[in-house]
């Protein structure tokens, strides 16, 4: 990411029983390594369907983050618009998703 300029991050993410099921979706970030873990993330973002997006940003890397979720039949299109204010080391993504069960998706 590029200080003040537009970063995206798009998403598509399938459910078998429709994609209105998906509830929640975390990108997990600041991971580097061999095998980076969601668990070692101090930074990220979170769309939930009820909430909207929320943001974890300890070191003060982001100036905004929007996102905009459409529907169709099975997938949900989950598309951020992230602009940073302070440098982030390249990082490992991951992504999870949550249905209104609470069973989620890698």
């Amino acid at each position: 990411m590029y200080i003040n300029d537009t970063s995206d991050i798009s998403l598509k993410i399938y459910h078998h029983d429709g994609s209105q099921n998906i509830q929640h979706v975390i990108v997990f970030m600041n991971l580097n390594g061999d095998n980076p873990q969601s668990y070692q993330s101090n930074t990220g973002t979170e769309f939930d369907k009820t909430n909207g997006v929320s943001v974890v940003d300890p070191n003060n890397v982001f100036k905004s983050i929007t996102a905009k979720v459409t529907y169709d039949k099975n997938f949900m299109h989950l598309s951020y618009k992230i602009v940073a204010k302070n440098p982030m080391n390249t990082t490992d993504l991951i992504v999870r998703a949550w249905n209104k069960t609470y069973h989620h998706h890698r």
